[in-house]
């Protein structure tokens, strides 16, 4: 499967969903609310890694076509 390059727009939107996820966790941690605040800790948990999964891609493909480049010239 071929990599493609995630768009940084979509990496920022990823943060703040996952950032807004963990707040909403800790509320309904605090509200007493057990079931939805795992519910919600795992999609940040998810999302964040999403958003590390997607750097490191990034910067592979970075890396590779800088190599392309170079060998190129």
């Amino acid at each position: 499967m071929k990599n493609v390059k995630t768009r940084p727009l979509i990496i920022v939107s990823l943060t703040i969903s996952a950032t807004t996820m963990a707040f909403h966790a800790y509320n309904q941690f605090n509200a007493r609310d057990i079931v939805y605040g795992v519910v919600f800790t795992g999609l940040a948990v998810f999302f964040i890694g999403l958003v590390v999964a997607s750097v490191i891609i990034n910067k592979t493909l970075k890396i590779e076509n800088n190599k392309k480049k170079s060998q190129n010239h």
